[in-house]
């Protein structure tokens, strides 16, 4: 709805576990997580609730997604390539309509809310209770806080 008030416009079904919503950066889209059928899956629609898409259709769980600033490209995190004996989640780029996955890092913590620097060269993530920064290539990774102990630094998000 407009910030100034009026009418909710419905985005998704009325059933569901929905989380981690993102504007796209022209604020025409919006891309969140469905937990739907078990296992996370990546949609995005126009903010007027038209052309509601599945853009990941994946076995695996498909969550935390995030645009890039361009709004071309996508980042989620995904446990596809876990196994029962390896549950390791990726942090994974893809193209706005899911196409062209490409895995940045693996990790065997699990790592959460990934999200673009606003100039698009840089991605932050949590994993293992702190925050990290890698380039959006997944290279140069590097951990950034150091949490206390029993304490999780989570979501992780860039200043414009």
């Amino acid at each position: 709805m407009d910030a100034a008030g009026g009418v909710p416009v419905p985005i998704t079904p009325m059933y569901g576990y929905y989380s981690a919503p993102r504007w796209s950066s022209d604020g025409a889209r919006l891309t969140f997580s469905d937990w739907l059928v078990g296992n996370g899956d990546i949609f995005i629609a126009n903010v007027d609730g038209s052309r509601l898409t599945n853009v990941t259709g994946s076995p695996a769980a498909d969550v935390d997604p995030s645009w890039s600033p361009d709004g071309t490209s996508l980042i989620f995190v995904s446990t596809s390539g876990a196994t029962a004996a390896d549950r390791a989640t990726n942090v994974v780029v893809a193209d706005a309509d899911g196409r062209n996955v490409k895995h940045l890092m693996s990790q065997r913590e699990s790592c959460y809310t990934p999200s673009w620097s606003p100039d698009g060269r840089q991605i932050v993530f949590t994993s293992g209770g702190a925050v990290y920064m890698m380039n959006a290539d997944g290279s140069f990774r590097v951990r950034v806080t150091m949490p206390p102990p029993d304490s999780w630094d989570v979501a992780p998000v860039w200043i414009r």
